[in-house]
């Protein structure tokens, strides 16, 4: 299982990569836009949730954020 393991994910082209979008709320109201590319949409789903959450924040409806923003450039941070 182990060796199975190991050459899957050497291989050049198994990633299964999906973009998903977030939307949440802040303290004090601040708005967020999270964007997130992810090979497991259930486990990104569960760890933004949780982080939003830790923080006192909440996830929004989808649509309740995003409409208030122009797409202007980009932050990455490295995981």
């Amino acid at each position: 299982n182990i060796n199975r393991a190991i050459k899957k994910a050497s291989e050049a082209n198994t990633g299964d990569f999906a973009e998903s979008t977030f939307e949440a709320y802040g303290l004090g109201g601040a708005s967020f836009i999270i964007n997130v590319l992810s090979d497991n949409s259930n486990r990104c789903t569960a760890d933004v949730r949780s982080t939003v959450n830790k923080r006192n924040g909440k996830i929004a409806e989808q649509g309740s954020v995003l409409f208030m923003y122009d797409k202007k450039g980009v932050i990455e941070v490295p995981a």
